[in-house]
């Protein structure tokens, strides 16, 4: 582990022993981030993939199913800004989601997908 800057370089050891394609494990990234008292961006208990941006006002999550299978799933975002839209990436409809739970700085809803 080297510091760089702001952050830090981590390299072999279990990080190169998980590899998933060109990247570390989930859980073995989850777990160095955990030791290092960084939360977790996302989580769920689904098959679920997604990407984060984050903006000044607020957070941009996409979030997909990485099966061919209707997944129903509560779904948790490092987020608690404003209220919980969905926008859906084909038919361009946005709505908002009614049901969530704001706690601790993070928001979980429970999604289909």
């Amino acid at each position: 582990m080297h510091s760089y800057g702001k952050g830090k370089i981590i390299w072999g050891g279990i990080i190169n022993s998980n590899l998933e394609g060109l990247y570390p494990a989930y859980d073995v990234t989850a777990k160095l981030l955990g030791e290092m008292g960084i939360a977790e961006d996302f989580t769920s208990m689904g098959s679920v993939r997604y990407t984060h941006r984050k903006m000044a006002d607020q957070d941009i999550y996409f979030v997909s199913n990485k099966t061919s299978q209707l997944l129903k799933t509560n779904c948790t975002f490092k987020s608690d800004k404003g209220t919980p839209e969905l926008w859906n990436a084909i038919t361009g409809e946005i709505r908002t989601l009614p049901e969530f739970v704001v706690n601790n700085g993070q928001t979980t809803i429970p999604l289909q997908l």
